[in-house]
């Protein structure tokens, strides 16, 4: 099996993915800005700030696939005063993850729904859009630079999977799965600004980081959509959080202006037959029992 290094490994997705590929066997080098948590201890660790590097002078040795998960995953309508730092955490560090890779023979790059901007409805690879938050022009021009730079013989080949929503431990409170978690823990009744009809792509961080190996391990080089692999509806997410957290159902608050936004992972499924394992009932029921958990 290839030897990896996962960028960002001490992040939700980067953890998970490290733990993914020990369970499978592989030889794994972590690195990310901060030391190495506890249940990573045992892996070899490389503490950088890539968003602060140009790349020069840093070197994977002994590293066949580089999955590239260090970033900032803040999302929100663009913010010139961020924008910056974005570029910085998202695009920087993506050159300099690639200005050491010279001797990689394949390079797996995080990107997300976001590149896709305003499009609604089922979005396919091929649909194009200008991205509407800091984040989603982060990650589309890191897309960019790492095709150019697989153009210019960094590496050999180039995976780019863009994932749908994710969530499980580590998730931002301000993520609107949490905010209606929290609302029906708090107030014991979940009350939703949207149709119940409205359709949104979430995936497990677990799930996401099996599908991350797959395609590290056997996609042809491309870019793939990743998530649930059919819109998730409002109704069923709502119902989902009341069933395992005791609250009440209360009302839905049609916003005819809101559209539905979820990933076609036809491609993904084509390509290495991946279907997610953990079902939204049980995903939400994991973390309804750990935020509870957490507030006593």
């Amino acid at each position: 099996m290839s030897s990896f290094l996962v960028t960002g490994a001490a992040g939700q997705l980067g953890a998970s993915i490290v733990r993914e590929l020990l369970a499978r066997g592989a030889h794994v080098t972590g690195t990310d800005r901060v030391p190495a948590p506890p249940s990573l201890s045992s892996i070899p660790w490389v503490e950088r700030d890539l968003a602060s590097e140009s790349g020069n002078g840093l070197a994977w040795p002994d590293v066949d696939t580089v999955i590239h998960s260090a970033g900032s995953k803040r999302d929100h309508p663009f913010r010139a005063g961020e924008a910056v730092e974005l570029l910085y955490a998202n695009v920087v560090s993506t050159a300099a993850a690639l200005g050491c890779s010279r001797s990689v023979r394949r390079l797996v790059l995080i990107s997300s729904i976001s590149v896709y901007g305003a499009t609604v409805g089922e979005i396919d690879e091929s649909m194009s859009g200008y991205p509407v938050s800091s984040y989603g022009l982060s990650k589309w021009l890191a897309e960019l630079v790492a095709a150019l730079w697989v153009g210019a013989d960094a590496c050999r080949e180039l995976v780019i999977i863009r994932l749908s929503q994710v969530y499980g431990p580590m998730t931002s409170p301000d993520n609107a799965m949490y905010r209606l978690i929290g609302q029906a823990l708090e107030s014991g009744r979940l009350d939703l600004l949207c149709p119940a009809t409205l359709l949104r792509d979430y995936i497990h961080v677990e799930d996401a980081a099996r599908a991350i190996v797959e395609g590290a391990l056997g996609c042809p080089p491309g870019t793939y959509n990743v998530g649930a692999g059919r819109g998730l509806s409002m109704g069923e997410i709502a119902a989902a959080i009341t069933e395992t957290s005791g609250a009440v159902l209360g009302r839905f608050a049609g916003d005819e202006a809101a559209k539905d936004r979820y990933l076609s992972t036809a491609l993904f499924l084509r390509a290495t037959g991946f279907v997610p394992r953990i079902k939204l009932r049980d995903g939400i029921a994991r973390e309804v029992s750990r935020l509870r958990s957490e507030q006593r």
